[in-house]
Order: C-alpha cells, then sequence, then structure tokens
C-alpha cells in the first residue's frame, strides 16, 4: 500500500485541496478511500494508477465491491463512472462502522448503533448479572460503543432517547423490554460522577463535550489530517461559526465557548495559533489586549508565519504599537505542546469530563461509599438506600403507589431506609449481634451516623 500511494503521489493525481491543507487517500486494513476533483482527465489517471498497481502487485480490484460518491450537482457522472469501470453511485458508504455522506444523515442511518445496543443488552439474562454486573457492563461495553459514534457523527435527539431508556432499564431491571417497572432513581443522577452523588457512568452529553474538548486540544497539539484540516478551513473554534459551517463544527465552537478560560497558549515555533482569533496575548485576544489598532496588517491567519528562526519577524505594514506588544511574549524554543489545559502538559479524556460536571456540588458521603477498599456490590446498594433507590414502603407512597405504611419487622413504626437497616428494633439487633462497636452509639443511628462512627472508630467483627 505504501507502493500504491507512491504511485497516486507522482502520477499528477489531483485530490482534495484546501488552502494548506491535501487529502488523495485513506487507507485501514483493506478498505481504500480515495479523494478526488471530478474531472474526467483525473479519473482517467486514476484507472491508470489501479491498473499499474494491479499489474506489479497482483492485487487486482474488484469493481463490484467498489461504489463513488459523487457531491450535489455533479454533471459527468457517466463519463467519471466510465473511465473508473465503477458503476456502481452510492450517496451514503460506511466506513469502519460509521456512515459518510454528503447529505445530512437520517434517523434510519443510525439504526445499526441502536441493533447493535439492542443485542448488547439482550444478550444478558436478569439473573446472570447483579446490579453491580449491570453497571460495569455499561461502563466498559456500551459507553465504549456509543463513544466510538459521538467520535464520527452528531447523534440525534432519538439516539440520545434510546440510549437513555435503554440503558435506564438494564441498570436497573436487567430487562430493557419491561415498560411499567418503577424507576425509583432517575438516569440523569445515575450519570453524575461518583464524588457527585453518582454511578460515574458519563451522559452522552458529557461524552460529546469531552470529546470536543479534546479535538481542540488535538487541533493545536497534535500533526493529523484532522487538526490540519481544520486549522486551514476554519482557522480557529473560538472564531464565530457560519451558517455554512458543519454541525460537528458549530457543537466543537459551543464546547469553546465554554471553556475558553482553561486553555492556555504557548508560544512555539510552529504552533498553528490564529492571529486574530485565538486568546494567545496574555490570555485575551490581540484585539481585546490592544483595542481600537486595526488588525488587517497581519494578512496571514497563523502566528507561526510571524515567527523566524526563533525570533519574531512582522511586515512594515505592522504597527509599532502591535510590534511592542507581540515582541514582549516569549516564543519557546523546546518541544510540548502550545495548547495546554489547566498548566497541565498531558490531559486525559476523563479531565474534560469531570470539567462538565464540575459546576455541580460534591456530595459529602460519597467518600465513605466509594473508598480504597470498597466491593463494588456492596457499595452500589448502599448508594441506592442514600439516594432513594430502594423500594421502601416510604419510597413507594412518595411516588402515589399505596401501601402499608408500618414496617413489617418490628409492627411499630413507618418503614423508610433509615428505620429498615438501623432504627428497627428487629434489624438493629442483628447488628449489634454482627458488629460489637454498635453498641457504643447512645441513640439510634442513621446511615450517615453510621458510616460517621464507622470511619472514626472502626468495627470489629464479634
Amino acid at each position: 500500500m505504501d507502493a500504491f500511494s507512491n504511485l497516486l503521489d507522482a502520477s499528477g493525481f489531483k485530490g482534495f485541496k484546501a488552502d494548506n491543507f491535501h487529502l488523495s487517500h485513506l487507507l485501514y486494513a483493506d478498505d481504500v478511500l480515495i479523494f478526488c476533483e471530478a474531472t474526467l482527465d483525473n479519473g482517467h489517471i486514476l484507472a491508470n494508477v489501479l491498473h499499474e498497481f494491479a499489474a506489479a502487485s497482483g492485487l487486482h480490484i474488484n469493481f463490484d465491491k467498489c461504489s463513488v460518491m459523487f457531491t450535489k450537482n455533479q454533471r459527468n457522472r457517466d463519463s467519471l463512472c466510465q473511465a473508473l469501470s465503477i458503476f456502481n453511485i452510492t450517496s451514503k458508504i460506511s466506513y469502519l462502522g460509521i456512515p459518510i455522506s454528503f447529505n445530512r444523515l437520517k434517523v434510519e442511518d443510525f439504526l445499526p448503533l441502536m441493533d447493535n445496543l439492542h443485542k448488547n443488552f439482550t444478550g444478558w439474562k436478569e439473573n446472570l448479572l447483579s446490579f453491580a454486573g449491570h453497571l460495569q457492563y455499561l461502563k466498559f461495553t456500551i459507553q465504549n460503543t456509543i463513544a466510538y459514534w459521538i467520535r464520527g457523527l452528531i447523534l440525534p435527539k432519538i439516539v440520545y432517547k434510546f440510549f437513555k431508556k435503554t440503558c435506564s432499564r438494564f441498570l436497573l431491571f436487567g430487562d430493557i423490554d419491561c415498560s411499567r417497572k418503577l424507576h425509583m432513581v432517575s438516569w440523569e443522577n445515575v450519570c453524575k460522577p461518583k464524588v457527585k452523588g453518582g454511578l460515574g457512568i458519563p451522559s452522552l452529553c458529557a461524552l460529546q463535550f469531552a470529546f470536543n474538548c479534546s479535538v481542540i486540544y488535538r487541533m493545536y497539539n497534535c500533526t493529523s489530517p484532522l487538526s490540519t484540516w481544520l486549522s486551514a478551513h476554519y482557522s480557529s473554534p473560538w472564531r464565530p461559526s457560519s451558517p455554512k459551517d458543519s454541525k460537528f463544527w458549530v457543537s466543537v465552537c459551543n464546547t469553546a465557548a465554554i471553556v475558553k478560560f482553561n486553555f492556555k497558549f504557548l508560544i512555539t515555533p510552529n504552533a498553528p495559533i490564529s492571529v486574530l482569533w485565538d486568546h494567545w496575548c496574555y490570555n485575551l485576544t490581540l484585539s481585546e489586549y490592544v483595542p481600537g489598532v486595526s488588525l488587517d496588517s497581519f494578512s496571514l491567519p497563523l502566528l507561526y508565519s510571524y515567527i523566524s528562526s526563533g525570533n519574531w519577524f512582522f511586515p512594515d505594514a505592522v504597527p509599532q504599537v502591535l510590534r511592542v506588544v507581540v515582541s514582549s511574549l516569549p516564543i519557546l524554543h523546546t518541544a510540548g505542546p502550545c495548547l495546554v489545559w489547566k498548566g497541565c502538559d498531558k490531559i486525559k479524556f476523563r479531565d474534560f469530563i469531570e470539567e462538565f460536571y464540575n459546576i455541580m456540588p460534591d456530595c459529602p458521603w460519597h467518600k465513605l461509599v466509594w473508598h480504597k477498599k470498597h466491593i463494588l456490590k456492596h457499595s452500589v446498594y448502599v448508594w441506592l438506600a442514600l439516594v432513594g433507590g430502594l423500594k421502601t414502603q416510604d419510597a413507594l407512597r412518595s411516588k402515589n403507589i399505596f401501601v402499608p405504611s408500618i414496617c413489617s419487622l418490628c409492627h411499630s413504626a413507618s418503614e423508610t431506609a433509615n428505620h429498615l437497616f438501623f432504627e428497627c428494633s428487629y434489624s438493629f439487633s442483628l447488628l449489634n449481634s454482627l458488629l460489637r462497636d454498635t453498641r457504643s452509639f447512645l441513640l439510634r443511628p442513621t446511615i450517615l451516623n453510621f458510616f460517621n462512627g464507622w470511619r472514626l472508630t472502626p468495627l470489629d467483627l464479634k
């Protein structure tokens, strides 16, 4: 395939080009995507390259499995198909499982994702996994599937609703086909981080937010076709989006506006920093730092165009006031990222997810439930008790389900989570027989009282 790439580059084949960006083909395993200008001469060049490659390597093209996709209003479709010997014209292809089209995708294009999720959920029987098992399966299997699609597409609302409904049913009941069972905990509370009182399953909005942040980070710090294309076509995620921009880029720009001051620029000789739109001048844009001064003298869009041999280099038209301001900014000569997140050189995907939930208050009891030596099946049950997820009689009555309110064990008080485990004379006598130090409580403890006492004085088994 390296030989095939060299043949394309040496043949005069014209791929897709926009400013500094050029792309002619993508290779992955036995799949080849070729991008080109839709001219007859270009079609003949590609046909000759394919013929020469087949003659030299013995790898012949299977034209029955090939397809060609044209942009709107392309007039010479038939002649191009004749030149390429590919007559299968399509408006949509699937590459690495993700649908690709020049047109806006429809809901039916996301059916493979929803079918895949449904298949993964229905492969398990309710009695094979506990609540903790359901949680682990969602975290490490289902979340990876949906995250892969988020990296390639903007998911429609119907997929969000389907994901929320099926995941909630699977987690709580182990059966996605149940529609009449009572949900004691909302999916929004489940999707909070553990430190915020949830189970640590990020929501789809959090995944989209984190992916957008990672795109911004990679756009400036990684050399790849994606980052090169974004810099050439859009200049900056902090540049106001236009109606012609894709949904993907509008989503990135919306996220960039929210996290703007979490990112800080470091000026390096090859950094693709936008002169006009990025906040590289003392954490402000140049127009904000020097208001009222025209920036038209900066004709080139990226900052590295004004750096030569590690020093600032300005055209004669740049005003003196701008020269003084920009020259005061240091240029780093060591290799490293030019865009850093909250002062950290190395960033992980989960850091972006944590930022999505940053405005929520921390939960006061999360360290008591999710301590270092916690056992998952025990901790999730305690979590259910603390968030009202157990079907105690008071919880059922709050949802207008009329059941007897008296505890069925002691028959002397209303049944609540606190009463059932600690205040009930019957259950507390069992607790006293198992845990010796519970006898030191002067009053019957609540769940949080019990945890705080346990933290201060470790309980010993009798």
